[in-house]
């Protein structure tokens, strides 16, 4: 399991599970993930969006196989979703290949 920022710098890596687990399996049982699902994970503080007073948590996001939690997300299930669902599920989804990309780069080191 990683996590990555925008630039595709690697910020937090998990290593130590058996290639055969499932992802979900692997992020309960270790460390990162066990953490964050038990709000043990010291993230930083919300953002306030520009020009308001909506303040906005940082996530971690993640693809279906993983459960839901405060602090993260995945995307809509595929079936009936309105305009703005379809909406979020694109830039939900284009925000997690970053990680996704960040390991294309590791790989073609």
């Amino acid at each position: 399991m990683a996590a990555c920022d925008t630039f595709y710098r690697f910020t937090l890596v998990d290593i130590g599970a058996a290639g055969k687990n499932h992802d979900s399996v692997i992020f309960r049982e270790l460390g990162f993930g066990h953490n964050i699902l038990k709000n043990k994970m010291v993230l930083l503080a919300n953002n306030v969006l520009p020009n308001t007073n909506v303040s906005i948590p940082n996530f971690f996001t993640a693809g279906q196989a993983f459960p839901l939690h405060d602090r993260l997300m995945r995307p809509y299930p595929d079936h009936q979703l309105t305009q703005n669902k379809r909406i979020f599920k694109y830039r939900l989804s284009s925000v997690r290949r970053t990680i996704e990309n960040a390991f294309r780069i590791l790989v073609q080191r």
